[in-house]
C-alpha cells in the first residue's frame, strides 16, 4: 500500500507540472513563432491527458475485484503504457510532418532571446521531475512511473536541444555568419528530435504487446525456475517435471506439473502443500509478484 501511495502522489506531481508545462509552451510557441516551443507545449498537453490516464489506472488497479478480474488487473498497466507511447508517436509524427512543410517554404522566424529563456527554466524543472520520478521507479518498481519517467525525460532531452540549438542560432545572428540558415534552425530541431524521440515508443509498445500476449520469462529467469523444479524432482523422485511461466509488468504466472510414479504415488496433501511451499519460498527471491499453480499426476498426459 506504502507503494501505491508513493506512486499516486508522484503522479499527481507529474500530473501539475505537465499542464503548467503545456499552458506555457504553447502559449510562449504561439507569442514567440517557435514550432519547437509549440511542439513542447502541446507535447506536454498530451503528457497531462496520459498522467491522468495513469492515475486512473494505478485506482482501478487498487480497487479492481480479484474476483471479477483474477488474471486481468496486471494487463491495466500494458494497456495505458500503449496508449501513452501510441498518442506520443502520433504527436511526434504530426509535429515533423508539420516542420517539414515549414522548411519548404523557407523556415521561420522566432525570438530567440525569449525561447533561450523558457529553455532554461524549461530544462532545470523538467531534469528535476525526471530525477523524482526515476527515483520513484527504483522504490516501487511500478511500470506505471518508469513510462511517466520516461515521458519527462523526452521533456528533458528536446528543452536542452531548444536552448543551445536557440543559443546557436543567437550567436549566428549577431556574428552574421550563416545567417541564411538561422530560418531553418527551429524546424529542423522537431525534425531531428522527432526521430530521436520516437524511437522508445516503438520499443515500449512492443514490449508492451509482448507482455499482453503473456510472453514467457527471460532465459535467466527460466534457468532460475527449472533449477528450482529440478531439484523438487530429483529429491523426490519424481519422473518428470513441467514448467510453464509467462512474465507480466510486476507479475509472474507459474505453472507447474509433476509427474509421479504410480509406484510411489503416496505423498499426502501434507506433503505437497510442503513442496509447494518450498518453491514459493525459492522465487521470492525473484523480482516479481508470483502466480503459482502446482499440480501432481501419475498420468504424463495431464502435465504437457
Amino acid at each position: 500500500m506504502n507503494k501505491t501511495i508513493e506512486t499516486n502522489k508522484n503522479l499527481l506531481l507529474s500530473v501539475i507540472f505537465a499542464l503548467l508545462f503545456a499552458l506555457s509552451g504553447i502559449i510562449i510557441g504561439i507569442l514567440v513563432q517557435s514550432e519547437m516551443i509549440l511542439f513542447d507545449g502541446l507535447y506536454s498537453l498530451i503528457s497531462f491527458s496520459l498522467s491522468l490516464l495513469s492515475i486512473f489506472a494505478l485506482r482501478f488497479k487498487t480497487r479492481a475485484s480479484v474476483k471479477s478480474y483474477p488474471f486481468g488487473v496486471n494487463n491495466v498497466d500494458s494497456l495505458v503504457i500503449i496508449a501513452k507511447f501510441t498518442v506520443i508517436l502520433m504527436v511526434v509524427i504530426a509535429s515533423m510532418s508539420t516542420s517539414l512543410m515549414t522548411m519548404v517554404q523557407g523556415g521561420n522566424h522566432p525570438n530567440f532571446g525569449i525561447g533561450i529563456a523558457y529553455a532554461l527554466i524549461s530544462t532545470v524543472i523538467c531534469a528535476l521531475v525526471t530525477y523524482l520520478l526515476q527515483r520513484s521507479y527504483k522504490k516501487t518498481s511500478d511500470p506505471l512511473m518508469k513510462a511517466e519517467a520516461s515521458q519527462w525525460l523526452f521533456d528533458s532531452v528536446t528543452s536542452l536541444s531548444v536552448f543551445i540549438s536557440f543559443v546557436l542560432a543567437q550567436l549566428m545572428l549577431r556574428q552574421n555568419m550563416y545567417v541564411h540558415l538561422v530560418p531553418y534552425i527551429d524546424p529542423m530541431l522537431v525534425i531531428i528530435l522527432g526521430f530521436y524521440l520516437s524511437k522508445t515508443p516503438v520499443k515500449q509498445i512492443a514490449i508492451q504487446i509482448k507482455i499482453l500476449l503473456e510472453k514467457a520469462p527471460n532465459e535467466k529467469v527460466m534457468k532460475q525456475l527449472n533449477a528450482i523444479v529440478k531439484q523438487v524432482e530429483k529429491k523426490y523422485g519424481f519422473q518428470e517435471s513441467f514448467v510453464r511461466a509467462s512474465q507480466g509488468n510486476q507479475s509472474l504466472v507459474l505453472e507447474i506439473d509433476f509427474v509421479v510414479s504410480k509406484t510411489s504415488c503416496d505423498l499426502t496433501v501434507l506433503q505437497q502443500d510442503m513442496i509447494r511451499e518450498h518453491i514459493a519460498k525459492s522465487i521470492r527471491k525473484l523480482p516479481y509478484e508470483p502466480w503459482v499453480t502446482i499440480s501432481f499426476t501419475t498420468d504424463r498426459k495431464w502435465a504437457i
